[in-house]
């Protein structure tokens, strides 16, 4: 999912560039039913790819001047510099934080289980499968003692958290880039006139579950890094 303009015009112009016979096809970018993004083919006209060509140049030039607007906020956030700012009418705890240079737990491999989201697989090809088990004010990580069955396990890629972002009313704002696939972003989480915001956090994506059985759901916030595999998870819930 795409939290800011940057993200979506690199995405959009990445595809359009990766054309074999750029004179006779374009990509048509889709979103799938989980969040997915796949692409299918299709020939088009001059008229369109003159009218797609149009389109880049606009976000290119829309890029230039948002960079210009974020450098402000950019400057301002660094790598281990997440600010949070609480009116009173959330509780917020960090229940997990992955140290510098101990990645047993690998981002850019996870998977959720189908049946408990709580439930995380870092499936990866070259070391041991690991799970994360969230708790309500911890995580556990273990190593996988039986064979896995993958058909239980969703991509995090494939999972769509929308419905949570419009249900607990966030609102993401752009603060500049980390690295090549990470970006920093605030994120501001409002209910009437209770609120909560982060500053310079980095990718982000939301669980909502019902961890400590009192039959209302909290939201779960994970910021992470791709290329260094870090997490932070934050337990969010009204008072």
């Amino acid at each position: 999912m795409f939290r800011n303009n940057k993200q979506t015009f690199s995405f959009l112009l990445n595809k359009y560039l990766l054309s074999k016979d750029i004179s006779k096809t374009i990509y048509t970018t889709h979103i799938g039913k989980y969040g997915g993004v796949f692409r299918t083919y299709k020939l088009v006209s001059i008229h369109y790819k003159m009218k797609a060509l149009t389109l880049i140049i606009f976000l290119f030039t829309f890029q230039l001047i948002s960079a210009q607007v974020d450098l402000t906020e950019e400057s301002n956030c660094n790598h281990n510099d997440i600010k949070i700012l609480n009116n009173g009418g959330f509780e917020c705890k960090l229940i997990f934080k992955q140290k510098e240079n101990e990645s047993p737990f690998t981002i850019n491999f996870i998977k959720l289980k189908k049946t408990d989201y709580s439930i995380m697989l870092s499936d990866h090809s070259f070391k041991p499968k690991t799970f994360l088990k969230i708790n309500y004010d911890t995580c556990i990580i273990e190593n996988s003692k039986k064979k896995i069955n993958n058909k239980k396990y969703i991509p995090l890629h494939k999972y769509n958290d929308s419905t949570i972002i419009k249900k607990w009313n966030i609102k993401f704002t752009d603060q500049g880039q980390h690295c090549q696939d990470t970006y920093f972003n605030k994120v501001e989480i409002n209910n009437n006139l209770d609120s909560i915001s982060f500053s310079c956090l980095h990718n982000v994506f939301f669980l909502e579950l019902d961890l400590n059985g009192d039959k209302k759901n909290e939201l779960y916030l994970f910021s992470y890094i791709w290329c260094s595999s870090l997490i932070n998870i934050y337990r969010i819930e009204k008072k």
